[in-house]
This record gives structure tokens, sequence and C-alpha cells, in this order.
């Protein structure tokens, strides 16, 4: 009996050209601009984070916990590396497509918070600093933190847990990303800490 032929991931398998590809342009368009003007560069900069962005979004986000955590973070250390504002739309738009609307409350409240708006909020028990990022649990990042590495802990229908692990060696960040299935797809509802790097600046 023949088996049924099961469709391309073709979103997946161009996803590494797509994302070189981007990566060659923004390099030399970033060369450019510099050397003409600062409007220039600014515009084309925020036309490149949406492509990115659009990249990113091409990948299969019904995948699993593991793929969909290790996608979040390099797309959000991207993002707070160039320096990317929150209520930036292309910001709003990952957020909204990777984290729960009740986790994603809790951090636009621990902003207010952090603006002294609410000395009494927090979220698990940590008090918001300045800078405080509760989505990495760190109030500031070291610069390799972009090399994301993923594994899973625990695996259900609708919950799983992935151990997520920013960095390498002294400077490595471990937290634990747990995840709830919502309207079939994998989302982040909480982000607790594993091994805090040291020296992170909480």
């Amino acid at each position: 009996m023949a088996r049924e032929s099961q469709p391309a991931r073709t979103g997946l398998t161009l996803y590494p050209i797509l994302k070189d590809g981007v990566t060659l342009c923004l390099k030399s368009i970033r060369i450019f601009a510099m050397n003409h003007s600062k409007k220039i560069y600014t515009l084309l900069t925020t036309v490149l984070l949406l492509v990115n962005f659009t990249v990113h979004s091409a990948t299969d986000h019904n995948g699993s916990p593991v793929q969909v955590a290790k996608e979040f973070y390099s797309v959000y250390m991207d993002y707070y590396f160039r320096m990317v504002p929150p209520d930036a739309t292309i910001f709003n738009s990952m957020m909204n497509k990777y984290v729960t609307p009740r986790f994603n409350k809790e951090i636009k409240e621990s902003r207010i918070c952090e603006g002294g708006h609410d000395p009494v909020c927090n979220i698990d028990g940590v008090e918001p600093g300045l800078g405080y990022v509760y989505i990495i649990r760190a109030q500031d990042a070291y610069d390799d933190w972009k090399e994301i590495k993923a594994e899973i802990i625990k695996s259900g229908k609708e919950r799983s847990s992935v151990k997520v692990y920013l960095g390498r060696r002294e400077t490595q960040q471990i937290i634990i990303v747990s995840m709830i299935k919502n309207n079939g797809q994998w989302q982040i509802d909480n982000v607790s800490d594993f091994r805090p790097a040291p020296y992170r600046f909480q």
C-alpha cells in the first residue's frame, strides 16, 4: 500500500537561504548608507528589520516547542542588540506571535512598574529594576547571547517546557521557557531561571 506523500516544508527549507541573504544585504547597505546620509541609513535599517521579521514569520510556527523557542529568542536578541524599542510595530508583532496574551500583559505592566507608577508590581517575585527584561531574566545581556541553543525538558500535547541557552561558557544564561499551545500554535507563557549568568547586571 503506497504511503501518502507529506507536504514539502518550503518555509523551513528556504529560511536559512533567506536569512543569509538578508544579513548580506544589511551589511552592504549599512556601509553604503553610513557614507551618505544618517536618515537613509535609519530608513533602510527599518525596512530590513521588517524583511527580517517576515522571513522568520515564513517558517513553520506550528512546529516543535524547541523550534519555536529558538526562533523567538533569535529574533528577540536581534532586536535587543539593534535597540528596537518595545513600542515599535515590528516588536509588538513579534511578541503577539510568540508570547501568550497573559504573559505579554505582565511584561507590559512591568514596564509601567519600572517607571515608578506602581511600586508593588512584580513577576515571579522579581521587582523590575531599570532596564530589567523578564523575557531573558536579566537587566542586561552579553554580546554572545545571540548564540542560542534549546532542548526539550517536558513535552506534552498542550504544555511543554524548553531549556534555552543564551551565549556560551562563562557568560552563558540558561532559562526555562514554559509554553502552551494556543489556537494550535506554541507560545511562551512564562520564563524562569535555571542557571543565571554571572554578573548579569540584575
